[in-house]
């Protein structure tokens, strides 16, 4: 596509400007401000499974295991963590919530949670498959 060049562009950077400044009211920045800072932190998930259990884990990058919370009801697993900002720094508080739906075959009272070096590991383990048998056959 051919553009026409214009040594007067103002109405191409007015309506970039427009753009913009409806991003920001969209997002809550205003004047200008950082536009990353108010957006929420939504730590990275990742699930895996094996014979034994699904481990759910989410980067917590300088969260201790005091300041995250996991929390279950029914099936609705609620993950939520917060930093209070430092003395003498500028920068806001941390905040995050995630809610995962656990599948059925989750035995629910032995789930277990551990933060270690900015990982938080749930480990949801499995209802033990039944073992096949052999039914005897009898004679009538």
């Amino acid at each position: 596509m051919l553009i026409r060049w214009s040594a007067h562009p103002a109405p191409v950077i007015d309506s970039w400007r427009q753009l913009n400044r409806l991003v920001d009211q969209a997002f809550g920045v205003r004047n200008g401000g950082d536009r990353f800072a108010r957006l929420p932190w939504i730590p990275a998930a990742d699930v895996s499974e094996d014979e034994k259990q699904f481990v759910l884990t989410l980067e917590v990058p300088g969260l201790k295991s005091d300041e995250v919370k996991v929390d279950l009801d029914g099936k609705r697993l609620t993950i939520s963590g917060e930093q209070a900002a430092k003395n003498g720094e500028t920068t806001p508080a941390k905040r995050f919530q995630r809610v995962f739906t656990l599948p059925e075959q989750v035995l629910t009272d032995q789930i277990g949670a551990s933060v270690a070096d900015g990982v938080l590991r749930v480990a949801l383990p499995k209802i033990p498959k039944p073992e096949p048998r052999k039914i005897e056959v009898k004679a009538a």
